[in-house]
């Protein structure tokens, strides 16, 4: 069976687990939730009986019961579902180490479609450490991650996405995962890209004509396509989600350094610092192939 990972930090985001259990069931898939901790060694007091090193201190147990309320919190909202909807079973993994290596294990071994992610509100601080933890997931994900900010409207109420294009092969296959996620959710997806130069560019229009044409060709009745003028573009794109009511925001992230993304300049490291929507990051190793499908 598909799943969706929720990656914890086991602080309490406001609407988070409702939005994961609720995706999970739209999207027919279970949730695998996980938290990666760093270990506290300690060695006993001299008048122990042993000397053996514990890896675990009291820090540790507080964090296990946390988590073990948050799996329990979850369950609760999955059973909670009304009507006749797919109910997700919930599975676990908490562990110590490095978070990259073991979110793109977690990734291998359990059939994830989607990583959630839900943003902090706290100060700088928490911000950097969040800015640390995207960079590495996105580095070794396979498969797009939804960042959530804080108090998110319920995702089950989302009507359009905006999806910022720059004709790249891979936002065709980003484009048909939107759109098939669309069709289960009920959502339209709006391809856009800004032009930041005036003038007629032939090889700029070809790329955008060729780009069209294999978007025509997924026959999608949620995907519709436009171009907008000016810059900056992340304001632009900002104003225009604005404009159209967009719930959210997706970016591919491909071929450029983390902090030098999709159109140079403006990267994703300044979506996530204005964030107030839910962004969708399609990252560099994103794979193309049959998702939210039940086998």
């Amino acid at each position: 069976m598909k799943n969706i990972l929720l990656l914890t930090d086991l602080s309490r985001a406001e609407g988070l687990q409702e939005n994961a259990i609720d995706l999970c069931s739209r999207l027919r898939c279970n949730l695998l939730l996980l938290n990666v901790y760093n270990g506290v060694p300690y060695v006993p007091a001299l008048d122990a009986s042993s000397y053996r090193a514990k890896w675990y201190s009291d820090l540790y147990d507080e964090q296990r019961e946390r988590f073990q309320l948050q799996i329990t919190e979850l369950k609760k909202l999955s059973d909670a579902l009304a009507g006749d909807v797919y109910r997700p079973m919930v599975n676990s993994i908490m562990t110590e180490g490095n978070i990259a290596g073991i979110v793109q294990h977690s990734m291998e071994k359990n059939s994830v479609e989607l990583v959630i992610m839900g943003k902090s509100k706290s100060g700088a601080f928490a911000h950097l450490l969040f800015g640390d933890a995207i960079s590495a997931v996105v580095a070794v994900s396979n498969c797009p991650i939804l960042i959530i900010p804080p108090e998110t409207k319920p995702l089950q109420n989302t009507a359009k996405v905006v999806f910022a294009t720059d004709f790249n092969k891979n936002d065709l296959a980003a484009c048909s995962y939107l759109s098939l996620m669309g069709s289960m959710m009920g959502f339209t997806t709006e391809v856009v890209h800004v032009k930041k130069e005036r003038g007629i560019n032939p090889r700029e229009i070809e790329r955008e004509n060729r780009f069209v044409s294999h978007l025509q060709s997924l026959e999608s009745h949620t995907l519709t396509y436009r171009h907008l003028l000016g810059r900056p573009v992340l304001s632009l794109l900002g104003q225009w989600s604005e404009f159209l009511g967009a719930d959210w925001l997706a970016l591919s992230e491909h071929h450029r350094p983390f902090l030098s993304s999709l159109f140079k300049k403006n990267t994703l490291s300044g979506a996530l610092s204005a964030q107030q929507k839910p962004l969708l990051v399609f990252p560099e190793h994103f794979v193309h192939r049959e998702y939210f499908s039940p086998k």
